[in-house]
């Protein structure tokens, strides 16, 4: 190994001898030049030493590009040949490791690069200046790269690979942010989504595999990427699965901090756990997969790696959702009324409005959940209550409702408030109204509101009787929040 190096470095001396007196560009293409026909150890070393010593001398933003732009296809040539010759040959630990140790080392140093650059026309393009296909491509190149870096690694130890989920989540949110990216259900088919994909599959998948089998396990990745699903989750309105470190990411460099918009990356790797599952089955029956053909390879390595993805079921640990995994939930305007209005706690149990709900996730802004499939019909109504824990009925207004592959259904849904009564309410032109009456909180920024099936008491002053005692409200613009269900932010007469 040491041998090799300085056999790398010599060689850059003689073709790079005089770094001052010549561009960088130059220099970096007479290394290139070089580099067809040696071997792939003293390749990866000149490669290395060839873009760490240029990027020194060319710290600006032009200038840097050029020679990223100059050494990314070959040196992308040169890692696709290793992990190539990885995954085919019979395994060489200490060939594995001498490749594994240098790919990280130029894999890094390249993704650290992508990474300014991009960021760099994240902030020209909030300037007004910057090209959103530049972000875009900076973007993908840094996922590229760490993806590389992350499998080099795990050739070294898969149980050691971890990712730096923070640079990835903040490039994948400025995407979002400025449109290069959706901010719904997207499948991976193409750049920047799919290096992204990839990362995210591997990340999972290095952990149920030996050394030996990384290098087959990341062109099962490689195939497999398209079939994944991301989403910018704004308040976990999709069914999609969360990584622990990822989610904690989110927090700290989403932008304008926490409010019901804040992003977070979710992903759904159901679907190429399901192509997985199926090429195994393929292979056992003795079909060919062409990048399936290394030597002594186990033949239940794509159903190992699947199953690491099948466990991502569910959203990251929340300590409330471990306190409190199963809640009640009520559906019907008239119905959560009657409960909030009645005295104790007793509830029939053959209710067919109250029903038994599993927290997925839940924060300050919303929950998810799973609950029974007969429930769909009722999540039109606009309007669910939720008891967790018997802590009192939290009110909250469906977002989304979508079947799970279990028969369950997943519902989003976002605060109303959590502090809620129901009233008697007396406008000064009509009859006495019954309404919810939810008590000022963050969720609605503390502002006083109503619920009730009337659109038509815009300013209308109204005389509230609550358990505290009476006040005069008057409602302001509606918001219909169901097909026959209004809910007004009031101040006081």
């Amino acid at each position: 190994m040491v041998a090799g190096l300085g056999f790398a470095v010599s060689m850059f001396e003689r073709i790079f001898p005089a770094i001052q007196q010549d561009t960088p560009n130059k220099a970096l293409r007479n290394v290139l030049d070089q580099l067809p026909g040696q071997p792939m150890i003293n390749a990866l070393d000149a490669l290395y030493v060839a873009l760490r010593e240029s990027l020194a001398v060319s710290p600006s933003g032009p200038a840097a590009r050029k020679l990223i732009d100059a050494i990314a296809p070959t040196a992308w040539e040169w890692a696709e040949r290793a992990m190539a010759e990885l995954a085919k040959d019979e395994d060489k630990p200490v060939r594995r490791d001498l490749i594994g140790k240098r790919l990280a080392l130029l894999a890094d140093q390249l993704s650290n690069a992508c990474y300014i650059e991009a960021v760099r026309e994240s902030v020209q393009l909030q300037r007004g200046s910057g090209r959103v296909a530049g972000l875009s491509d900076w973007a993908a190149g840094h996922f590229r790269w760490l993806g590389l870096a992350h499998t080099a690694r795990a050739l070294l130890d898969p149980r050691r690979a971890h990712l730096q989920w923070e640079s990835l989540v903040s490039l994948y949110l400025a995407l979002v942010r400025h449109g290069a990216l959706p901010v719904g259900m997207l499948a991976a088919e193409s750049e920047p989504a799919l290096s992204l994909a990839y990362l995210l599959l591997s990340h999972d998948a290095f952990g149920t595999v030996l050394a030996s089998e990384v290098a087959v396990t990341a062109r099962a990745c490689w195939e497999l990427a398209p079939q994944v699903r991301l989403a910018a989750d704004f308040h976990r309105d999709t069914p999609l699965v969360m990584d622990v470190e990822a989610d904690e990411s989110c927090r700290i460099v989403g932008w304008a901090g926490p409010s019901p918009e804040t992003p977070a990356l979710c992903y759904g790797l159901a679907a190429a756990a399901d192509k997985a599952l199926a090429l195994q089955a393929e292979w056992r029956d003795g079909k060919p997969i062409p990048w399936l053909v290394a030597a002594g390879l186990p033949t239940d390595l794509l159903e190992r790696i699947a199953q690491s993805w099948v466990g991502r079921r569910g959203r990251c640990p929340n300590p409330a959702v471990i306190r409190h995994s199963d809640a009640r939930i009520a559906f019907d305007f008239l119905r959560i009324r009657g409960l909030l209005g009645q005295k104790g706690d007793r509830v029939p149990s053959n209710d067919p409005y109250l029903f038994n709900a599993t927290i997925i996730d839940i924060d300050e802004f919303g929950v998810s959940m799973a609950l029974p499939a007969e429930t769909s019909s009722l999540l039109v109504s606009g309007l669910l209550a939720l008891n967790i824990g018997n802590r009192g009925w939290w009110l909250a207004r469906p977002a989304r409702g979508e079947p799970e592959p279990d028969g369950s259904l997943f519902v989003a849904a976002r605060w109303l408030g959590q502090q809620a009564e129901s009233v008697r309410l007396a406008p000064s032109q009509w009859e006495a109204l019954r309404a919810l009456y939810i008590h000022p909180s963050s969720n609605n920024g503390y502002n006083t509101c109503i619920v009730l099936d009337r659109g038509d008491l815009a300013e209308v002053p109204c005389l509230a009787d609550l358990a505290a005692g009476s006040q005069t409200i008057v409602p302001g613009k509606p918001d219909q929040i169901g097909p026959m269900l209004w809910r007004y932010s009031c101040k006081p007469a």
